[in-house]
């Protein structure tokens, strides 16, 4: 076989293997990107609340906490508790939390769903267990090979002694470009 054919058939069939890799990898990155303008992983759906008590709220323990707020909680079991400031406390429970005004019994109530598409994304792109991360690392290892028999793939005008050249070259000076202007290298 030529050593063309193999460098096709290669490019070809790692291409096919890794695109679903490629399509977790992709999305879980755009939605990191974009982690400042909107939260990939979680829907959040906060309904405000106002507790009916005479009892002082300032001091609890979790057995008052449960019994107070236990209506509130549903399925969604009790974790913890803790007052992050002298008119607040905050509660949090396996499907959200709950914060609440202690001085006037009124609070928020945020109930936190996992997007099933991103959430799945996202938990893979954090490498979760260790026969994953091996996976990973083949994926990583398959993009090398695919990046570097993609060059070759054409050889008219289109491939890399032309307009594929002039594309890889930018593709490449890009992030040096980045890297060279905002890494501070100074304290190494």
């Amino acid at each position: 076989m030529k050593a063309r054919t193999i460098n096709n058939a290669l490019h070809r069939y790692l291409g096919y293997f890794f695109f679903g890799m490629t399509i977790v990898y992709s999305f879980s990155g755009l939605a990191l990107n974009h982690i400042h303008d909107w939260d990939p992983s979680y829907i959040v759906l906060p309904k405000d609340i106002s507790i009916d008590t005479e009892e002082d709220l300032t001091t609890l323990d979790e057995a008052r906490v449960r019994s107070i707020f236990g209506h509130l909680m549903g399925k969604y079991d009790y974790k913890s508790h803790y007052y992050p400031d002298r008119t607040t406390l905050r509660i949090f429970t396996k499907g959200g939390t709950i914060t609440v005004n202690t001085s006037t019994s009124k609070g928020v109530l945020e109930r936190v769903i996992r997007k099933p598409f991103f959430f799945g994304v996202n938990f893979l792109h954090y490498n979760p267990i260790k026969y994953w991360t091996y996976f990973s690392d083949l994926y990583c290892f398959g993009l090398i090979v695919l990046a570097f028999t993609g060059l070759v793939v054409r050889k008219d005008r289109n491939g890399l002694s032309g307009m594929g050249g002039w594309l890889t070259l930018c593709g490449v000076l890009i992030p040096f470009i980045y890297i060279a202007l905002i890494v501070d290298f100074s304290n190494y």
